[in-house]
């Protein structure tokens, strides 16, 4: 067995630190903003249920959307800070 390193790894380093980073910054920030102005925004979609009042199907509606509401509170509470 030899001892001589790839050609495709020669030189490349992962780092756990510089991936985890490199992730955070790629995918973990973008969904928790977009949970974050989700969750200030979804509340605007209620009014006209709630206005019109509730028919038979709204009612799943309404339960729908308040539970993605609390879903995106708890995964962009951190945001911006």
């Amino acid at each position: 067995m030899s001892t001589r390193e790839s050609p495709f790894t020669a030189g490349f380093d992962l780092d756990g630190e510089a991936v985890g980073s490199a992730l955070r910054y790629a995918v973990f920030d973008p969904l928790q903003a977009l949970s974050f102005w989700t969750a200030v925004l979804l509340p605007l979609a209620y009014l006209p249920l709630v206005a019109n009042g509730l028919g038979d199907g709204e009612t799943s509606v309404l339960f729908a959307l308040v539970l993605t509401n609390a879903a995106a509170l708890v995964l962009g509470h951190g945001h911006a800070r």
